[in-house]
């Protein structure tokens, strides 16, 4: 493997594609993760840390809880909490399996919550005060 690692990521990619009938860079991820090739794993989520979207928040969301990936699903969190408007009336969203988005809905909420918390308490709103009580 470290001769493997040794090589570009982009040729890595191309041989991963190729031998293992792999369509997308969201498969060479998964594949990367589950066989623990590291750097092509690490090589993705930093391109998918990037360039989260709306248009890719459902790939870069299944692929963070799917695989256990904190801070992939730290991000999806802020991402979700910036733009929870928009992004929860895509049908891309919508289309997450059941336990994707209850997890990104809980894990967007704790982030808010922690964020909130750390406000001088001058600063938080009452709302945020009495969601201080919920358990996660």
């Amino acid at each position: 493997m470290k001769t493997f690692a040794k090589l570009s990521p982009t040729l890595v990619v191309k041989v991963l594609k190729a031998a293992f009938d792999l369509k997308n860079n969201d498969q060479v991820a998964r594949h990367a993760h589950i066989h623990g090739i590291n750097f092509i794993r690490d090589y993705f989520e930093i391109r998918f840390l990037n360039a989260l979207s709306i248009e890719n928040f459902h790939t870069t969301a299944s692929y963070a809880w799917e695989c256990s990936r904190e801070s992939l699903q730290k991000a999806c969190a802020q991402f979700l909490n910036d733009n929870r408007d928009k992004l929860t009336t895509e049908n891309t969203f919508l289309d997450l399996p059941a336990e994707t988005v209850r997890a990104v809905l809980k894990f967007s909420a704790k982030e808010k919550l922690d964020l909130e918390s750390a406000k001088p308490s001058s600063q938080v709103p009452k709302k945020a005060k009495s969601l201080s009580n919920l358990n996660f």
